[in-house]
């Protein structure tokens, strides 16, 4: 904050490009499907799903397993976005379109995730509620 206050634009404006460029290069990333690595980006994933030895990643066009923890995947993904909330189950936030109090479940483009209890409070604590 206080760079963004110094008098010299300068000086500024290629610490500013910098920070974009850093955040350009970390909003996506690349799964291996077959022999190519495919682009995706994480404003487009809706949940990750743990399934044993795999996770799948879901995305409006389709779903891609890989073969990598739940809490690894964690680590790569925007805390900003992303929020667990079931040992099995990452969502995007921003995506959220409604939550079942009485039954414990997010709705999300169509798709129904279970809320685990020890994540219920954490998960609410991040909604902004009126």
């Amino acid at each position: 904050a206080a760079i963004l206050h110094y008098n010299s634009d300068q000086k500024t404006f290629p610490i500013l490009k910098v920070w974009k460029e850093e955040e350009e290069l970390h909003d996506s990333f690349f799964i291996k499907n077959n022999n190519k690595l495919l682009k995706v980006r994480q404003r487009d994933i809706l949940a990750v799903v743990a399934d044993g030895n795999y996770c799948i990643i879901i995305t409006p066009q389709r779903r891609h397993a890989v073969k990598m923890s739940l809490r690894k995947i964690k680590t790569k993904l925007s805390t900003l976005l992303f929020i667990q909330i079931h040992r099995n189950y990452i969502i995007q936030l921003p995506r959220v379109e409604s939550v079942d109090l009485s039954s414990n479940e997010v709705f999300l483009e169509g798709e129904i995730y279970p809320i685990g209890g020890s994540y219920r409070q954490h998960f609410l604590d991040h909604l902004d509620r009126i």
